[in-house]
């Protein structure tokens, strides 16, 4: 039997040898030390770093060292306590070892673990969604790829869009409450498309005055907040006779009352915004009425409009009064 120790065997044992011998001195100094500068966001990063002190059972032992001014203690409501302690007679640089700053921590690592939570459980449900429209998409794919009459199924999508396309019609009538001629009239036409809360139209209005008439090319959208609320923003281009045209912004917010059959009352708030500021505030309240087994509603409603004038950087607010009837079809 061959006992001879080679070269090969003292490379292969020494590194083992020191190994064992560093591990023991280790283990009679105390075990591994961790030493953290700064609490993380997460509780479980904190115990993974004190879990490396402990590994198979080696002794070992951990502290961290924070301060107030950390980014965690900062953003979560370190103000307080620092106040606190100033007033306790804490000086400068002075270190702290109190459970309240223990219960701090936790509480300022327990926020931002909940807002996390939060935020991954939000991208779940956004993802959920997006797989759901994938899954739509490539089975409609699919259906296309295999059917060998595709005009079918385009005359089926083509009869939802319009089955949620309006044509419509207004005429109107603005009397003054001063005079007794009507002041303003105006025609209105354009298509409407509708989706779930959501309405999106394009429209064309001709308007005529006694001494004036405007041409309005606008889009609109409007948004239904729940049954009785709905917020509507319209974007116009005003073209006047002799005049140049510039753009109108419209915001109107309007309560409906819905439970009365074929009478809906109403009253909503409008501000007017052209070149950049506040023109016109318009409240209005009235009612429409449907007539039956006709494509068409009738409304009366009366307005008060307040136009605000700027003159040698002096405000003045007029006030106006009107009564409006209209005439709406829907196709």
């Amino acid at each position: 039997m061959d006992n001879s120790y080679t070269v090969k065997d003292f490379i292969k044992e020494e590194p083992q040898i020191w190994n064992d011998k560093l591990k023991k001195e280790a283990i009679d100094a105390g075990g591994l030390l961790v030493i953290g500068t700064e609490r993380h966001e997460s509780r479980r990063i904190d115990n993974q770093l004190r879990g490396r002190s402990g590994r198979q059972g080696d002794p070992g032992s951990s502290i961290f060292y924070i301060s107030l001014e950390d980014e965690l203690m900062r953003i979560f409501g370190a103000e307080s306590i620092d106040g606190m302690l100033k007033k306790l007679g804490l000086k400068e640089n002075e270190s702290i070892d109190h459970p309240w700053i223990n219960k701090a921590i936790e509480g300022a690592q327990k926020k931002v673990e909940g807002r996390n939570f939060d935020i991954r459980k939000t991208l779940i449900k956004f993802d959920d969604v997006m797989n759901d429209q994938r899954q739509v998409v490539f089975s409609q794919r699919l259906n296309i790829l295999k059917s060998k009459n595709v005009s079918e199924m385009l005359v089926g999508f083509l009869s939802e869009v319009i089955d949620n396309l309006d044509v419509k019609f207004k005429y109107r009538n603005k009397y003054d409450h001063k005079e007794s001629s009507s002041v303003t009239s105006w025609f209105n036409m354009g298509l409407e498309y509708k989706l779930n809360k959501s309405s999106f139209g394009i429209y064309y209005r001709e308007l005529h005055r006694i001494k004036s008439s405007e041409k309005r090319p606008f889009v609109e959208f409007e948004y239904e907040v729940n049954n009785n609320m709905k917020l509507r923003l319209r974007n116009a281009l005003r073209i006047k006779e002799g005049d140049k045209a510039f753009l109108r912004y419209r915001i109107r917010y309007q309560y409906e009352y819905d439970n009365i059959k074929r009478i809906k009352p109403f009253v909503y708030n409008e501000i007017f915004i052209s070149k950049e500021s506040l023109k016109r505030n318009r409240l209005s309240f009235g009612s429409k009425f449907k007539v039956k087994k006709m494509p068409f509603d009738f409304r009366l409603a009366y307005l008060i409009e307040m136009y605000r004038d700027v003159e040698n950087s002096v405000v003045n607010w007029s006030t106006k009064n009107a009564l409006l009837v209209s005439l709406d079809f829907k196709i």
